[in-house]
This record gives C-alpha cells, structure tokens and sequence, in this order.
C-alpha cells in the first residue's frame, strides 16, 4: 500500500479516567462517534475502552442465564423507571439488571427479572396499563 501509519492516523486523542462511569464513557463514544477511548491516569496510559468492551460489559450484567429479559417503551412523559419497577418486590420478582436509553422523545428500558412466569406476566400487564409498551420477552 506504501503509506504509513502517520498518514492514516487520528492525531485526536480523546481519553477517560480508569474511574469514570461507563454511562459517561458511553455518551462520549456517542457524542463523539468514536469506537474507543484511551483510558488514561495521569499523564500514564492504562488501556483502551471499545464498544465492544462495553457490550461485554452490559451482556454480563443483563444476559443472566436464569433471568427473563423484558424490553419496554414508553413516552418521554411516563416516569418510565418508576413504573417499570412498581410492584416488582410485592410480587416476588427480583430485578437483576436495569438498562435505559432514550431516544427519539422514547424511553426503551431493558429490565431482566428472576420469578415465576405468572407474577411477570401481572406485572407486564400491570406496566401495560400505565402507559408502558412491551416490545420484547425473551425467556432463558
């Protein structure tokens, strides 16, 4: 090809400190449109933050093997997150892992739960009343 890594390269280097929290870091990378940050302490590089990095991440934290995962919408006007989790400890449902996202005047809400199937079932009904969609159910 014949042109060095000097002709091709970003000369911008945007970083983030090893104790930023990954929401922060997610936002930059969006913002931004990068694929990566240099994580750096000080004046010292330690690593390098991908998006693939940070799925692994989210996968860990919401792909429980025994959890239900349950995707909802709803308006940017509906509390969302206080109604996603209304009545999940009265009826025996353990949250494992809660996600947000808003886009678009949406809030999308990824939420993986631990219970019997008929107690989610009630609080997906229950949520469906207060204005909350469910877009997706997947069971392990």
């Amino acid at each position: 090809m014949g042109r060095t890594v000097a002709e091709v390269m970003s000369s911008t280097v945007t970083t983030i400190a090893p104790d930023a929290a990954i929401d922060a870091a997610v936002q930059v990378l969006d913002d931004r449109h990068l694929s990566s940050l240099v994580v750096v302490d000080g004046d010292a590089i330690v690593g390098m933050l991908s998006r693939t990095d940070i799925l692994r991440a989210f996968r860990e934290v919401l792909c429980s093997d025994d959890a239900v995962r349950v995707s909802l919408i709803a308006g940017d006007d509906v509390d969302l997150s206080a109604r996603a989790l209304q009545g999940l400890s009265e009826s025996g449902i353990e949250l494992v892992a809660f996600a947000e996202h808003r886009k678009n005047g949406k809030r999308y809400v990824l939420v993986s739960l631990r219970g019997d199937t008929d107690s989610i079932h009630e609080w997906m009904d229950s949520a469906w009343s207060e204005g909350v969609r469910v877009l997706q159910v997947q069971r392990p």
